[in-house]
């Protein structure tokens, strides 16, 4: 999901153990196939405010002793789904204690909070670079943040499933069905034309299954604030419920979790392809949300009885997707780079050289726009 500013940035944004662990070999995966895709922060200072984590490692710490009782091990084993699936043995994450991120060294580091068994989830997509607003601020609780619930009724209807796509943003990889180019052209914001999401496209955008559908258009929609508009007490035009699922930043302002679905403005995510048709999608990305979450009806694991919001351009289902894809490691191994070590290690593993039985297991011993995303 993604919250207002500075909603987002207080929310969302938003000496410990080391996690350090390798892979087991992946066959290739072609290169035709990989450059289909990758959606992820804009790490251009011209344009973008993020930037990926300094030496490839996610620093956290828990806002209370009782989040860390509930997400310490699904966090450690959501970092795991990602190594088991490929992720080189140089991505790591290490937990750090509460002072370490404090005072300035909040834009550096990441607070995980737990939302409870019935809560929401919400990521700070990669950190602050040196030129964000984000940086400049007073206020303590702005910052990156990660909020995780423990529910299984809601995304990959799996804990650990669900915190993996939670890493995935923290690392700085955006929802794969938000990128611009798959959207139509015509009633969609942001949208650059593409053939397999919106209304364009067969309907396979269904606003009106979303959970918060029915509030937002009882409540009459979103009042839009406009310092200019004297004559009406400083606010613009009332935004109705259809406006809302048509545009990200109105659907992002007025707290409506289309914001999760629609494409975000051009500028704020990078796709290394400018390719925008059905078989460009990534559908085994664990970045992109199964066509029930954040829908109405009942949800548990094995029994999903949620109603569709995006599906295939066809009307098939997107299903859940249970671990990250080879593109979603390409993805990574893309914005961050290799360590020539570590590429020497991944050729050891390949060939049953000497590292291959340590690299096997998780090592013991280390036991401005401020948006972000979460899920559904």
């Amino acid at each position: 999901m993604r919250l207002l500013v500075p909603v987002l940035v207080g929310l969302v944004a938003q000496t410990g153990h080391v996690l350090a662990g390798s892979r087991g070999w992946q066959p290739e995966v072609s290169k035709s196939s990989l450059d289909r895709r990758y959606y992820v922060i804009n790490t251009d200072r011209s344009e973008g405010d993020r930037m990926p984590w300094p030496n490839r490692q996610i620093r956290y710490c828990f806002v209370d002793d009782e989040a860390e009782r509930a997400l310490d091990d699904l966090i450690v084993a959501a970092h795991d789904i990602w190594l088991r699936k490929g992720l080189g043995s140089e991505f790591t994450i290490s937990k750090v204690g509460r002072a370490e991120c404090t005072g300035d060294h909040r834009f550096d580091t990441l607070m995980v909070y737990w939302s409870g068994d019935n809560g929401m989830m919400a990521t700070f997509e990669g950190l602050p670079n040196a030129d964000s607003i984000i940086r400049n601020s007073e206020n303590p609780e702005v910052r990156p943040k990660m909020i995780l619930t423990t529910s299984v009724r809601m995304g990959m209807l799996n804990q650990e499933q669900n915190f993996a796509h939670e890493l995935g943003h923290a690392w700085g990889l955006y929802h794969e069905h938000q990128n611009p180019a798959f959207w139509s052209k015509g009633t969609i914001k942001n949208a650059l034309g593409g053939t397999v999401f919106g209304p364009e496209n067969g309907g396979n955008w269904r606003c009106e299954n979303l959970k918060d559908y029915q509030d937002r258009l009882g409540g009459g929609g979103l009042v839009v604030q406009n310092p200019n508009n004297y004559n009406n007490g400083g606010f613009g035009p009332r935004i109705g419920v259809e406006e809302l699922c048509r545009d990200y930043d109105f659907a992002r302002k007025g707290q409506f979790s289309a914001r999760d679905y629609l494409p975000m403005p051009k500028a704020m995510g990078i796709a290394t392809s400018s390719g925008m048709g059905e078989d460009d999608v990534d559908w085994s990305s664990i970045m992109i949300y199964p066509s029930g979450a954040g829908a109405v009806g009942e949800a548990s694991p094995g029994n999903d009885q949620r109603s569709y919001i995006l599906t295939k351009p066809n009307g098939d289902p997107i299903p859940i997707n249970d671990s990250p894809s080879q593109r979603d490691i390409a993805a990574m191994h893309k914005l961050y780079g290799r360590s020539k070590s570590a590429r020497a290690k991944d050729l050891l593993q390949k060939t049953g050289g000497t590292v291959t039985s340590t690299f096997k297991k998780l090592f013991p011993e280390s036991a401005g726009n401020a948006d972000g995303s979460g899920c559904l």
